[in-house]
């Protein structure tokens, strides 16, 4: 997935709304989502790994309530986030 300015934006506004605005970066950056959806259309919240070593904000304070957040050097998932993302799993399956 790719955010900012050529990632290819999207607009979620209601049929009709006559002003529609957008933030759109200066620069663009890769990330990676892991989302969990069984037959039945039930999800967890995302998992959301994001490029860099350490967190300068919040950057999923906006999305879906009780997702979580990761730093990688390069937003890939690791056997370490793995992990993380099953612990993740088993605490909100189990709730």
């Amino acid at each position: 997935m790719q955010a900012g300015k050529n990632g290819g934006d999207f607009v979620i506004a209601r049929i009709g709304t006559r002003r529609v605005h957008i933030l759109v970066s200066n620069q663009h950056e890769w990330l990676s989502v892991l989302v969990c959806m069984n037959a039945a259309s039930i999800t967890i919240p995302s998992f959301y790994v994001f490029p860099g070593k350490q967190f300068g904000a919040n950057y999923i304070q906006h999305c879906e309530s009780r997702a979580t957040m990761a730093m990688q050097p390069r937003a890939w998932m690791t056997t370490y986030l793995f992990s993380a993302w099953i612990s993740h799993f088993i605490s909100l399956v189990q709730h």
